[in-house]
């Protein structure tokens, strides 16, 4: 297993991730957002120039958020289906998928999630969680980066938070 650490919390909805996200006082460089194409109202395309566009009633919340962040990836990851991530863990993903099928369980964000120090058992907490429409908001860092986000996602409205260190 990677040795990093990682928060992450679970929320129902996606405007409770944004507001979360939103409210966050540390660096950015760490911090994803990962939601499911099942999630209501929401669907994502791409567009010219390879540009992805979020489409539906929860787009807007989708845009606010790949505006702040560089990093967007939209990949079908069975069973989960499509799977839309802003931030750190998108361009994690692309880093996975040269060893899909290893210890993190079989799919690229189990994968992710491994080299995040994060156990198969809470992976599959967190694709059971995609599934049911959910979304995670991920932060990655040094110990006291991940105790400090603990504390302001404990202020949100997230429905399971853990911190998981390497």
């Amino acid at each position: 297993m990677a040795v990093e650490n990682c928060c992450i919390a679970v929320f129902d909805q996606l405007p409770g991730a944004r507001a979360a996200v939103q409210a966050f006082g540390g660096d950015d460089g760490g911090l994803s957002v990962v939601g499911c194409a099942r999630m209501p109202g929401v669907g994502a395309c791409c567009g010219g120039g390879g540009c992805l566009r979020f489409v539906g009633d929860g787009a807007d919340c989708w845009h606010v958020l790949q505006a702040r962040f560089p990093a967007t990836a939209l990949i079908s990851m069975p069973p989960l289906g499509m799977v839309m991530a802003v931030g750190a863990l998108a361009e994690r993903f692309a880093q996975a998928t040269r060893t899909v099928g290893g210890a993190g369980g079989g799919t690229l964000l189990g994968e992710a999630l491994y080299r995040l120090s994060v156990p198969r058992e809470s992976i599959a907490r967190y694709e059971a969680a995609l599934r049911a429409a959910r979304c995670l908001v991920v932060i990655e860092g040094s110990e006291a980066c991940v105790a400090d986000a603990h504390d302001q996602m404990a202020r949100g409205r997230a429905t399971d938070l853990a911190i998981h260190l390497g």
